[in-house]
């Protein structure tokens, strides 16, 4: 690409030496232009003048723009605010192993008050709730369920209850396999 920009330069440089020294000459001598030489001449048209209409009437002038007068800018209504909601996950356990709990809300409010409990209801141990913990001033808690040692090999159902600014939620219940050891 460089050397394309150097022979160009050189090339144009050559063209205006030459033109300088009217060794080559850019227009045809006087008198004998012709069509077959290239000759590039311009006719010039005259523009004709108008005449003045006696019956004509005389162009009005136009009417002074008004100027734009600030319009006030309507307030932008409030945004509606997004829905909290709620949701659970629980892990897959075994016997003597633990069930890990989470509990979450989404689109929460800031300051609100939140807190988690689980129960799992076991064949041979019976029922075992958790408080779960609130990781600070997140909306996320979480827990271990310990699974009984006796416990069978199947499905359990744990249920989730979050509390939050105040209200208890629905009780959200998940499916749990219990595999074996």
């Amino acid at each position: 690409m460089k050397t394309r920009a150097i022979s160009l330069g050189t090339a144009a440089l050559i063209v205006l030496s030459l033109l300088s020294t009217s060794i080559v000459s850019a227009s045809p001598p006087a008198g004998k232009a012709t069509k077959s030489q290239g000759a590039s001449c311009v006719a010039t048209v005259p523009t004709p003048t108008p005449t003045p209409d006696p019956n004509a009437s005389p162009t009005p002038t136009p009417a002074a723009t008004p100027t734009p007068v600030a319009t006030p800018t309507p307030t932008p209504a409030a945004t509606p605010s997004k829905v909290a909601l709620f949701g659970a996950k629980v892990s897959t356990g075994h016997p003597c192993g633990k069930l890990v709990v989470q509990a979450k809300v989404v689109h929460p409010v800031k300051g609100a008050t939140f807190s988690a409990k689980a129960t799992a209801h076991f064949v041979v141990g019976g029922d075992v709730t958790v408080n779960l913990r609130r990781a600070g001033k997140s909306f996320v808690a979480v827990g271990r369920i310990p699974v009984p040692a006796g416990e069978a090999a199947g499905s359990i159902k744990v249920d989730v209850t979050i509390t939050y600014g105040g209200v208890a939620q629905d009780v959200i219940v998940k499916t749990v396999r219990i595999k074996a050891p």
